[in-house]
């Protein structure tokens, strides 16, 4: 398992180093890179660091391609799909997640530490859909 992770977390790495190359290939592969890094996202086997970096590299592609990513609707369709499940079954507060995604209240938030210093389903698919709105 720990070997697979490292794999992906390389094809991750690759495929967010690629996200801002102007290369036309990246735009006509845009899709298939989308594709897969949903299913990283989505996959419960996978560390949720991992799934957390093929959530940004999702958020990083239609920053750099906005036209290209815009112009696939039904992917963007699943993207916001798959975000929206990861919130809903998220047994975390939607609104607490909110709150802490703002620098000045995370700080009043940071007394009531509970461990959990990581990334989490919340906390991935409302910072995506955040990078998805601008």
């Amino acid at each position: 398992q720990q070997q697979d992770d490292a794999v992906v977390a390389t094809v991750l790495d690759v495929l967010y180093d690629l996200a801002y190359s102007p290369a036309p290939a990246v735009a006509q592969e845009l899709p298939d890179m989308v594709r897969f890094c949903l299913e990283c996202v989505k996959s419960s086997g996978l560390e949720m660091g991992i799934r957390d970096s093929a959530a940004l590299v999702i958020a990083t592609l239609a920053e750099s391609k906005p036209k290209t990513f815009g112009k696939e609707e039904a992917l963007v369709g699943q993207v916001l799909e798959t975000l929206f499940h990861l919130i809903e079954q998220s047994p975390e507060s939607a609104a607490g997640a909110l709150l802490e995604s703002n620098p000045a209240w995370k700080e009043d938030n940071d007394d009531d530490d509970d461990g959990e210093d990581g990334p989490t389903e919340m906390s991935m698919a409302q910072g995506t859909l955040d990078h998805l709105a601008c």
